[in-house]
């Protein structure tokens, strides 16, 4: 063992001469579970393993990757026998912040975690926000500007209670002291249900949107109901909150939506050029029959004034120039239907909005229960002007699936994905792939990923001139040689460029987990 990790060792020190990338040493690591990365403004990095049942290990790294600490602290407020959700990882005055959720003494919690960057050793943990009581749940969205050291928490009375109202954000400092409470109003008795849709935070402001909706027409169904045809019809309504940084006052407008708009998920991006607020809303409906599960989706960009933000204008987003590309590139007349996962806006206005199409499948199975199938494709980018009106597409090829079956590794989910990264004016998209589909295009065959262990860490890189091409992340691979990036866990630094990782490390049949870093120019 000692020999191949030696033999590790010198691979990668040839490999990185030359390189703007690096794989650190072998880590004590066996089982990779979850995993979450944040590189500090000191250059420091820090990975959080979080041990299946059993505790959470925090490793240092400094600014030459080399291994400073490495320690596993009692934690007191965390159980680790019990569900939880790791909801952000934050630098924070000198500090990694930790903010988890997960049910304590038949409560729902928001607690946060404060570790020293330099030891990792366990500083303060402390409870941030409890509900009543898991009959009257809150819900909770951290929010913070990437170049801010404020942030500020959402507090949402759970979905599912009815006419029931507590909405309000608090805004703490630095010191994690509580500066601010802005209650959020709505008349809740004029609606049957509320849900949040977004809550962002922008160098002007933090935008918080909200679904409303009210039945009109009931079935036997409800408004539930996957099956089309037994549906209710709703009225829907997108509520808008919008507080400004440099101002106490909360603006307030109700954004009325067709009956076939089902709000799912948002983007928010600041228009220094317009002086607008971009809003990217994802309307996804899900409908089903015993083992099929298929979803109607439609986007659409909201440009809403930032001085009275009730004058809203909006337009739909179909991908028409992306989906000329895909016509002009094969022989087909399909259409291409995605949902965005990220949106940026630059200093002169122009929106860059990134999407893919996933579809998913239920399964049944007498000892698992319900399984699923995951298939995730093509990367569409479309850029759009102030009032999303299309300028600009494309179509890069990308195929992942992932199975929920007991022949998939269980951290097989937390090596699918895609990251989108800005540096400058030159985009990029890291995630996993194949070999053989380095050089593939849209045109010609690229295969689909169903072994994620078999695969390499690459990136497109579109340049300001749109030219894009496609790269390995960690150097050109050796002969059976794979260095495969844990997407759900990794971090990026748009200050310096620099994308770190949790990384498996494949050679032959030895395997071995490392950290890697990788900086875009």
């Amino acid at each position: 063992m000692k020999s191949a990790l030696l033999i590790l060792a010198c691979i990668i020190s040839l490999a990185c001469q030359g390189q703007d990338w690096h794989l650190g040493q072998p880590l004590d690591i066996k089982d990779p579970g979850r995993n979450k990365i944040l590189y500090m403004k000191n250059g420091n990095t820090l990975l959080f393993h979080f041990e299946k049942d059993k505790t959470l290990l925090v490793k240092v790294f400094d600014s030459t990757h080399k291994e400073i600490a490495s320690r596993k602290d009692k934690h007191k407020m965390l159980n680790f026998n019990m569900p939880f959700d790791v909801k952000v990882l934050w630098d924070i005055n000198d500090e990694a912040v930790l903010f988890v959720d997960q049910e304590m003494n038949s409560k729902h919690c928001l607690l946060r975690f404060r570790y020293d960057p330099h030891t990792g050793r366990l500083v303060d943990e402390s409870l941030v926000g409890e509900s009543q009581s898991l009959n009257k749940k809150l819900e909770f969205y951290p929010i913070k500007h990437k170049d801010d050291e404020n942030y500020a928490i959402l507090f949402c009375m759970d979905k599912s209670h009815r006419r029931m109202s507590d909405i309000f954000v608090v805004f703490f400092d630095n010191k994690h002291q509580s500066v601010k409470e802005v209650q959020l109003p709505v008349d809740r008795k004029k609606y049957d249900d509320l849900d949040i849709v977004s809550a962002q935070w922008q160098p002007k402001g933090v935008l918080i949107t909200a679904s409303l909706i009210k039945t009109q027409v009931y079935a036997l169904g409800g408004s539930k109901d996957p099956i089309n045809e037994r549906s209710s019809t709703d009225d829907h309504f997108l509520q808008l909150y919008y507080i400004p940084v440099d101002s106490k006052e909360l603006k307030c407008a109700i954004v009325p939506l067709s009956t076939g708009v089902f709000p799912n998920s948002g983007f928010y991006t600041y228009n220094p050029f317009a002086q607008s607020l971009n809003f990217l809303l994802l309307s996804s409906r899900e409908v089903g029959y015993q083992n099929y599960e298929g979803t109607v989706r439609r986007t659409l960009f909201f440009k809403i004034d930032e001085q009275d933000i009730s004058s809203v204008g909006v337009n739909g987003i179909n991908h028409v120039m992306a989906n000329a590309y895909l016509q002009r590139q094969t022989d087909t007349n399909r259409l291409y239907s995605g949902s965005p996962f990220a949106m940026f806006t630059n200093d002169n206005g122009l929106t860059t909005i990134f999407s893919q199409t996933r579809s998913k499948s239920l399964q049944r199975e007498r000892i698992e229960g319900y399984s699923y199938d995951a298939y995730v494709t093509n990367i569409c980018i479309t850029q759009v002007d102030d009032n999303g009106n299309e300028l600009w597409g494309i179509l890069l090829p990308f195929a992942q699936y992932y199975s929920s079956y007991r022949s998939f590794p269980a951290y097989a989910r937390y090596l699918i994905n895609v990251l989108p990264a800005r540096k400058g004016k030159n985009f990029y998209m890291v995630f996993n792939d194949y070999d053989k589909n380095l050089s593939s295009s849209i045109a010609s065959h690229h295969d689909t990923v169903y072994n994620l262990g078999a695969t390499n860490a690459c990136y497109y890189k579109m340049d300001r001139k749109k030219e894009i091409s496609k790269h390995y992340l960690f150097g050109e691979p050796m002969a059976a040689e794979y260095k495969t990036c844990f997407m759900s866990g990794c971090c990026y630094d748009e200050r310096t460029g620099t994308f770190a990782s949790l990384v498996q490390y494949r050679k032959g049949k030895n395997i071995s987990f490392c950290m890697g870093w990788s900086k875009f120019d």
